[in-house]
């Protein structure tokens, strides 16, 4: 029997017909053409790099496994001048100086990271390659290390960051080491390009007046219980000396080696034309003698601080004592521009108990920050510093000393993010008769607090001598978790009455009351048509609730949100 060619005899005499290949597919055994294997070895030196780049951001120390694999790979990784150039130095300089010779020509940015690093030979190490380091950071030097206290920046032509943290505490006795030990210096001897500097736990000084000419960022922190040694006039000469700087931040005991010689407001001023960020931290008689001896305009961003109050009522007086002694005399502009305050007293176990902010306009990236702590102990305390008396004193005497911190000033927001109950009908009528302008008031209210002296205080004339209501121009008022009993309620529509009988209508009223167990829960309808009568665009919500306190969902006291 013949068979057709393709055609083979399967058992019991059948035929198998091979199936047609369906479109699209080939054999198993097609399309496969014999040719060299390709590894990982036959990549190009190239793409490899590229590779090498992407692991751990491809630092040499990093790529250590990678050269192990082979020679090719240990050979491309130290022909390879980008691999080595971020730079990281423990205690092995024969590595610090593998790394610079490898990294030729490229900058680098080098970085100290042991505190027992041989400070002087690592120094005479960088010497030969000082024009190509951009950053140097010295992570944590011991003291002793600085010949002299005196740390010498030389010609570094393309150094743009220096940061250096210096340890005092490992001396036998660091208290007396503190206390009559003077603390080294930093000494920029050369013009460049340095743009930043962070330096803790020693000062910062110039031989050259253009040393620092290029500075934009300035840090210093961490001179706690040193000897003073450094005269007021000549840390302002410093500070004039960066003409270029943007940001400055005087951390906590950043300024107890500085000598305040001079009375405030006379003598020499800091004006630095670029400035905007300014950050001090620090004694309340420090902060307020530097303040008044600088210039800043009410476009910068300023941060003051206490350092940890222990005492009440010093606490309660601070944020006016950390501000110039003689304000309308000082060049610190937002304090006589500001058109918008807020007043907080955070309710909790916080190191920062008190905030006093302003802004001058709806401009939120230009203000100033008055700003109370209290030490960690003090703040997890039941009573003392941080305790809920406490916190009703700082919001009473911010209320009362408004008035002097920004005395002239155009203010026509306030809000207050604290207690009701804190203050009195006195308090309420001198601080608004302080501010004729005002147009807006905004109370979120911590403990369901009592509304009426705020409203008998509303009903007051502006003085003896003018008769009209106090502040006239007010148009909107905004009240959150205060107590909504129809007592309160009722004294509330007779102030809203008795201003728009005398011409000082409110055009807004926006209220979120709390109705506690004990008092009426629901006010009448005639109520909330009364307050609709009276006020164009009115808002009344009263919730039944035995909680004295509702948060701020979306928070009043997130930079003023007035435009809802």
């Amino acid at each position: 029997m013949s068979h057709r060619p393709g055609m083979h005899p399967a058992a019991g005499g059948h035929i198998n017909t091979p199936q047609a290949q369906r479109a699209g597919h080939l054999h198993p055994n097609q399309g496969l053409v014999a040719g060299p294997r390709v590894t990982i070895k036959h990549l190009p030196n190239e793409l490899l790099i590229e590779i090498f780049w992407c692991w751990e951001f491809g630092s040499a120390k990093s790529l250590l496994p990678v050269m192990a694999v082979c020679q090719a790979w240990r050979n491309v990784i130290r022909g390879t001048p980008k691999f080595w150039c971020p730079i990281y130095v423990n205690r092995r300089v024969e590595w610090f100086t593998e790394c610079l010779e490898r990294s030729q020509p490229l900058p680098v940015d080098v970085t100290f990271q042991s505190p027992a690093i041989n400070l002087p030979h690592a120094l005479n190490v960088l010497h030969p390659h000082n024009n190509r380091i951009t950053s140097l950071v010295f992570r944590q030097l011991h003291c002793a290390q600085i010949t002299g206290n005196r740390l010498v920046l030389g010609e570094w032509p393309r150094l743009k960051t220096l940061k250096v943290i210096v340890d005092h505490n490992h001396a036998a006795d660091s208290t007396e080491h503190l206390i009559i030990g003077s603390y080294p210096v930093l000494v920029v001897s050369h013009p460049g390009g340095l743009q930043e500097v962070r330096v803790d736990g020693m000062l910062v000084d110039t031989i050259h007046p253009a040393a620092l000419s290029s500075l934009r960022d300035l840090m210093i922190g961490g001179c706690a219980a040193a000897r003073k040694h450094v005269r007021l006039a000549g840390f302002i000469g410093m500070l004039n000396a960066c003409v270029s700087l943007e940001k400055l931040h005087l951390g906590p005991t950043s300024l107890d080696t500085v000598i305040f010689d001079l009375p405030q407001n006379v003598g020499p001023r800091v004006r630095l034309p670029r400035l905007r960020d300014l950050f001090i931290s620090r004694k309340v008689e420090e902060v307020s003698n530097l303040l008044s001896h600088m210039e800043v305009r009410d476009d910068v961003n300023i941060w003051v601080e206490t350092d940890d109050q222990e005492d009440i009522d010093r606490a309660a007086v601070a944020p006016r004592n950390i501000l110039p002694n003689n304000i309308p005399a000082c060049a610190v502009d937002i304090l006589k521009s500001a058109t918008r305050i807020l007043v907080d007293t955070p309710n909790g176990p916080y190191d920062q108990v008190s905030f006093v902010t302003a802004t001058r306009g709806m401009n939120l990236d230009h203000k100033i920050n008055i700003v109370v702590r209290v030490s960690d102990e003090r703040g997890n305390a039941r009573d003392g510093t941080a305790s809920l008396d406490a916190q009703a004193l700082y919001f009473l005497n911010a209320l009362r000393h408004l008035p002097a911190m920004f005395p002239s000033a155009p203010v026509d927001t306030i809000v207050c993010n604290a207690e009701l109950d804190a203050v009195d009908e006195e308090t309420w009528r001198s601080t608004l008769s302080s501010f004729p302008m005002l147009r807006t008031l905004v109370i979120n209210d911590l403990f369901c607090g009592d509304l009426r002296p705020l409203c008998r205080a509303l009903m007051s004339p502006q003085s003896t001598v003018d008769q009209r209501p106090v502040c006239r121009d007010l148009e909107y008022i905004w009240v959150r978790n205060a107590c909504g009993a129809l007592d309160r309620l009722a004294e509330l529509r007779e102030c809203i009455l008795w201003r728009t009988v005398r011409g000082a209508p409110l055009s807004r009223l926006h209220l979120e009351l709390s109705a506690l167990v004990g008092h009426h829960e629901v006010p009448p309808e005639a109520y909330q048509a009364d307050f609709r009568d009276l006020v164009r665009e009115c808002n009344l919500d009263i919730q039944s609730t035995t909680c004295a306190y509702r948060r701020a969902e979306g928070g009043v006291i997130r930079e003023f949100p007035f435009d809802s």
